[in-house]
């Protein structure tokens, strides 16, 4: 399963009707923004990840408490606008890649680029507790089976796209290497 299919996924229905209600988008709207936003922050993620290296990312997971935003309404709380930006800035380094982000993906879908920068924080909550999940998941199974978790960075790996992204998060990345 990859993180676009998680965050599209039965399991974050809730979170995407939360985000087609608080925005006045249709539900194949949201999916289509999210579908647009998945690639960049994947890109991000192994971004940061190449950067900083693994244990920070799992830093980031663990101590980030994603997880909480995945109850009902906690996506239309505004601590959750304030950690996804947060999010964004580890993740892209600059409001300017974030707004980049929002100005393709209004291109791509036609949603307003005002209203994607609004949701962009949001889904990227919905990613970190995606990741939240890959890692606990991983490490239950590791746990279980007494293996190492050694095998984490190339689940992660695939479960971010194995690096094979559309245009947008291509886009993105060579704006991050710029950035840097």
């Amino acid at each position: 399963m990859s993180l676009l299919d998680s965050l599209l996924g039965e399991q974050n229905s809730g979170s995407l009707m939360q985000l087609a209600e608080r925005f006045g988008l249709n539900n194949e709207q949201v999916q289509n923004v999210v579908g647009q936003l998945a690639p960049a922050l994947s890109s991000g993620i192994a971004n940061h990840t190449e950067q900083n290296g693994l244990s920070s990312l799992l830093g980031m997971l663990q101590s980030g408490n994603h997880q909480q935003y995945a109850q009902d309404s906690a996506l239309l709380q505004q601590q959750a606008v304030d950690t996804g930006n947060g999010i964004l800035g580890h993740l892209f380094g600059s409001k300017d890649i974030s707004r980049h982000v929002a100005e393709t993906t209004s291109r791509t879908t036609g949603v307003n680029s005002d209203i994607i920068k609004k949701m962009l924080p949001l889904v990227a909550i919905m990613a970190m507790n995606a990741l939240y999940k890959k890692t606990q998941q991983k490490n239950t199974q590791s746990f279980q089976t007494a293996q190492p978790a050694s095998g984490l960075l190339g689940d992660l790996t695939n479960f971010l796209g194995g690096g094979q992204h559309q245009s947008i998060a291509g886009d993105v990345l060579g704006m991050l290497r710029r950035s840097v």
